[in-house]
């Protein structure tokens, strides 16, 4: 479908919403109760919705009618339920095809030496959108569908940070193309954090998915000793196991001649794998959370600046990414699906 002309398109469609496009709704019931939402359809079996009001991050997917990500117990929580302090994390936490992690803790919570807390995984997927924006357009004979977001954190008298996000597809894509720049808006230098946490779950994860990340010269780094004891077995997945621990792996895999790192996830049985690709450099470390556990069957593929060990840690290691005044960093990472 994506090669076919614009004037072909409209020939058969009497309005093209009825093949991709994207639709603004709002959730109505529950902890997820007035949260806006982008329904997106491509038309290639691609479906998604994006979360405006938390970070612009992907809550649910589907390709081919497959469910592919994993959606966690607490369901669909929006900021006015969300607390984060102590011990509240997985109170909240709904996990989603995307969750962004930052930008000031990826990783454990902890405390600076002032008092100051950082909850688990930071507040950044937390974030309602300052500005929002969505559009669907035909630029020549591509028809363009993206979403645009701004997300702010800041402290007085410390730092101010915005992450600015455009999500993009087109009719007949099977790709997700996620742009992010992280801009320092005060007229001191800045330390963030930052991590993608794309979240896998049944049916597309089940016993008989592959999991391949290419290989680097270092060794996988176990998180604790559950994950040592799976070491063996990083890249194979099991049956639900009631009560399982989660295992937690370190990679820094190998990118290739372009500096991208292409991490692939494929399922024989359903006929279609997934992709995620980014630039190494800008995400040097990749983590693997794999839960096994019955009602929490789930797989984490995790980009970001550093390990998942906090703030305070990764700071005495030189693990935080610094911003000079006003200047600003870009990602881009692009999820992809195929059939095998």
């Amino acid at each position: 479908m994506s090669g076919i002309k614009r004037r072909d398109v409209l020939a058969y469609a009497g309005n093209i919403a009825q093949v991709a496009g994207i639709t603004e709704k709002c959730l109505l019931r529950g902890k997820a109760r007035g949260l806006t939402a982008y329904e997106v359809r491509t038309g290639s079996g691609l479906e998604f919705n994006l979360l405006p009001d938390k970070c612009l991050d992907i809550l649910d997917l589907r390709y081919k009618g497959w469910n592919i990500g994993f959606l966690a117990k607490n369901g669909v929580v929006g900021p006015a339920f969300g607390y984060p302090i102590e011990n509240e994390f997985d109170v909240y936490w709904s996990a989603g095809m995307l969750c962004t992690c930052g930008l000031q803790n990826i990783g454990t919570d902890c405390k600076e030496a002032d008092g100051r807390y950082h909850p688990l995984h930071g507040r950044i997927g937390m974030t309602p959108a300052e500005q929002c924006s969505a559009q669907a357009r035909w630029e020549g004979d591509r028809y363009l569908i993206a979403a645009k977001a701004v997300m702010r954190e800041s402290i007085m008298g410390k730092h101010d940070l915005c992450l600015e996000r455009t999500v993009r597809t087109s009719l007949g894509s099977s790709e997700i193309e996620i742009v992010d720049a992280v801009v320092n808006e005060e007229a001191s230098a800045a330390a963030y954090m930052l991590l993608y946490h794309f979240n896998f779950g049944y049916p597309f994860l089940g016993p008989g998915a592959k999991l391949a990340i290419p290989r680097s010269d270092s060794e996988i780094e176990p998180r604790n000793e559950d994950a040592r004891r799976g070491l063996a077995e990083w890249d194979r997945l099991g049956e639900p196991i009631a009560e399982k621990p989660e295992e937690v792996f370190f990679h820094r895999p190998r990118p290739d001649e372009d500096g991208i790192v292409r991490v692939k996830l494929e399922n024989g049985e359903l006929g279609i794998g997934a992709s995620i690709a980014y630039e190494a450099s800008m995400l040097p470390v990749f983590a693997e959370w794999k839960s096994m556990r019955a009602c929490e069957y789930a797989l984490g593929l995790e980009p970001g600046t550093s390990t998942l060990r906090g703030r305070v840690l990764e700071e005495e290691k030189g693990g935080l990414f610094s911003l000079g005044p006003f200047e600003r960093h870009e990602r881009r990472l692009v999820l992809s699906f195929y059939e095998l």
